[in-house]
């Protein structure tokens, strides 16, 4: 499934060529012309990353940066602006912001963004598969969710248990734990 961005700016103009850009290189694209229009786009889907304006009308992308952070830590926001200055860009980041682009945005330094949180996104995404299944215990790919079959899961990591104990060096619980690979 594409990426799904939301762009938040003022300029109509430039959240047009914005989305053209980012959906001709494959994403799902979403606009709004202030912080207010994001949070109902926000209330009614989940982006994947959001990519706003600084200056915008009413409350800032800094005000923007920090509802959405405290809505969602993980929620990749890049701010961009026309008034780059170092002062705005620590403060974005301290903030949460993933990065801080300057206008005119250069479309090289754009996608390799995009391809970053993209990545990392999928990254995290494996390292919490990884982390679910091995909470599950290795039960031998037994289906259902009866009473029977919870029994049994729970003999199977039982004894699964033991045997790992017992494979880790304890002679004397090797011989009771009636682990099939230890004598």
């Amino acid at each position: 499934m594409p990426m799904y961005v939301l762009v938040v700016d003022d300029e109509p103009a430039l959240r047009e060529v914005l989305s053209q850009r980012l959906t001709s290189w494959g994403y799902r694209v979403a606009t709004a012309g202030d912080v207010q229009e994001a949070e109902t786009l926000l209330n009614t889907s989940e982006p994947d990353l959001v990519l706003s304006d600084v200056v915008l009308p009413g409350l800032s992308g800094l005000d923007l940066l920090r509802r959405f952070k405290a809505r969602n830590a993980a929620l990749p926001v890049v701010l961009i602006t026309a008034h780059a200055n170092v002062d705005a860009a620590v403060e974005a980041m301290k903030a949460g912001a993933t990065d801080f682009l300057t206008k005119p945005i250069d479309t090289a330094t754009l996608r390799a963004v995009l391809e970053s949180v993209r990545v990392d996104q999928r990254e995290r995404k494996a390292a919490r598969s990884l982390d679910e299944a091995l909470q599950e215990p290795a039960t031998g790919g037994l289906i259902g969710s009866s009473a029977a079959m919870r029994d049994v899961r729970a003999i199977v990591a039982h004894r699964v248990h033991r045997c790992r104990r017992a494979h880790h060096g304890r002679k004397w619980h090797r011989q009771r734990s009636g682990c099939p690979n230890h004598p």
